[in-house]
């Protein structure tokens, strides 16, 4: 698969949502939440906030350090977005 960044940028908008993982992020939510109505708990306001940033940060640098190791020899389309955007990823992260 040889895609260059153009050819990312033609993604439609799931497809991109997909990629950054954004999917896991709300699955991440969602269980969060059932366990939350489960137990009855009241968790802070900080959780709200640390849950999903973390399920993204993780699961972004993972995708990050395999873009980086397989460059553009990649198989998988999340892993050459990763490499061509590595550094605004990287960015990205930093900040959040």
């Amino acid at each position: 698969m040889n895609l260059i960044k153009e050819d990312i940028l033609k993604l439609s908008f799931i497809e991109k949502l997909n990629i950054l993982s954004i999917d896991i992020v709300i699955g991440s939510v969602a269980g969060g939440i059932f366990v939350v109505k489960l137990l009855n708990i009241q968790p802070g306001f900080a959780w709200r906030i640390i849950l999903p940033f973390s399920v993204w940060i993780v699961y972004s640098l993972d995708h990050l350090i395999d873009g980086i190791i397989y460059k553009n020899s990649s198989l998988t389309l999340r892993n050459l977005f990763y490499y061509h955007y590595r550094k605004e990823v990287f960015k990205l992260i930093i900040f959040v």
